[in-house]
């Protein structure tokens, strides 16, 4: 009997104590972004077709992806085969052929670097679509492929 009264003893202790408190704790936890500002460019190709002795044009589409309200400049070097700020095809014998790169349709701002360079925003939403338009001479010329890299450069 007496184990019964101690047993019972603990049971109306623990029930009166009740159960046990959580202790709470809190702080803030900060949040933020940083967005980085960056921009991207690609070009389609800029590809002349046609036959000797013709004035042939062609046009390149040139985009510029941007954070939003992102100011750019973009810009065309000569070339690899470039002979000062000419720039050339070449084909494999090591024939030139001089074409130039403009920034409109008429062909009377040419398309380079520096002051020659395009400038414009890139806005929300939407990359800058700019065209280069391509002309070249073919004056005599034997058959076969002309090539040249030319790289575009933005500055933003």
């Amino acid at each position: 009997m007496r184990a019964n009264l101690i047993f019972g003893a603990m049971v109306v202790a623990v029930a009166v104590a009740g159960p046990a408190r959580a202790q709470v704790a809190s702080a803030a936890m900060p949040v933020s972004l940083t967005v980085e500002q960056s921009c991207r460019v690609q070009a389609s190709p800029l590809t002349f077709a046609g036959e000797s002795g013709a004035i042939l044009a062609a046009q390149s589409e040139v985009a510029v992806a941007c954070t939003a309200d992102t100011g750019v400049s973009v810009a065309l070097d000569d070339g690899r085969n470039a002979a000062g700020s000419t720039r050339r095809l070449a084909d494999e014998t090591g024939t030139f052929v001089p074409y130039a790169i403009f920034v409109d349709s008429a062909g009377t701002r040419a398309w380079g670097a520096g002051e020659a360079a395009v400038t414009g925003t890139v806005g929300t939403g939407a990359d800058l679509r700019l065209t280069a338009y391509g002309r070249v001479e073919t004056g005599r010329l034997p058959a076969g492929t002309y090539r040249d890299t030319v790289t575009v450069t933005i500055t933003f």
